[in-house]
């Protein structure tokens, strides 16, 4: 299954796009590289959304924190892995207070990844927020997350694995990004981001990645917002 991803260029266009509606689920997601830095470039672009518009917020490579005191966003629960692999690694996860959710950190290997679980309009929703450091051999996270993958039994209306892994899933001809396609599609994964997250002058690429497994026949409209809070295009998906 394939969705076409969006761009938009501004955040009126993508406002547009999205559509938003008091029965939808958003999900935003940036690799922000420092959350201490570029916390303030977060909330300008936040800010330019509807009031709380998305339901969860995720960012990765957001560096070590010592505490979240200053990085609060009014009407969202911040949730931290503590990722410890390097000083680049971290995820952030926000979700808005009015949501019930159970949330846990599971390891992938050496992985901290946050998983999530929301109730949302009788529906139950699975996230799994993740950053690979590119420190990490992509062959050995590839048998991790299919490990993990197999050992899930519980059914969910909707499950998104979401997150900078750090594969470029535009490069068809890397071993290990067939593999990892390979792994998501078997477990009934579909990508929704398939344009590129990351441009350093003649290079693109997609490594930011968000992908969904499904019960029910959903709408989706998955964007890639190409402005830059780090040196990474935002994600969205409603």
């Amino acid at each position: 299954k394939t969705i076409k991803t969006k761009c938009a260029s501004t955040i009126n266009e993508c406002r547009l796009l999205l559509h938003m509606r008091g029965e939808s689920f958003s999900v935003f997601h940036s690799n922000i590289r420092s959350l201490s830095k570029n916390f303030s470039e977060l909330q300008i672009v936040l800010e330019h959304f509807n009031e709380r518009a998305f339901d969860c917020i995720i960012l990765t490579e957001t560096w070590r924190l010592h505490s979240l005191d200053l990085l609060q966003i009014p009407g969202y629960k911040a949730i931290y892995n503590e990722g410890n692999i390097n000083k680049s690694d971290g995820v952030v996860m926000y979700i808005k207070n009015n949501l019930n959710y159970q949330n846990e950190i599971i390891n992938i290997g050496t992985v901290k990844a946050i998983n999530t679980k929301i109730f949302h309009n009788s529906k139950k929703i699975n996230i799994l927020s993740i950053y690979r450091s590119p420190s990490l051999c992509p062959i050995e996270f590839n048998q991790h997350l299919y490990h993990y993958l197999l050992q899930i039994k519980e059914q969910f209306d909707l499950d998104i694995i979401v997150g900078d892994i750090n594969i470029d899933i535009l490069d068809p001809e890397s071993h290990f990004v067939n593999e990892y396609l390979n792994i998501l599609a078997e477990r009934r994964y579909f990508s929704a981001i398939n344009k590129p997250t990351r441009v350093q002058g003649n290079t693109k690429s997609c490594l930011d990645h968000i992908f969904l497994k499904s019960k029910l026949n959903y709408a989706y409209t998955p964007v890639v917002l190409e402005m830059l809070i780090s040196d990474y295009y935002p994600t969205i998906l409603q």
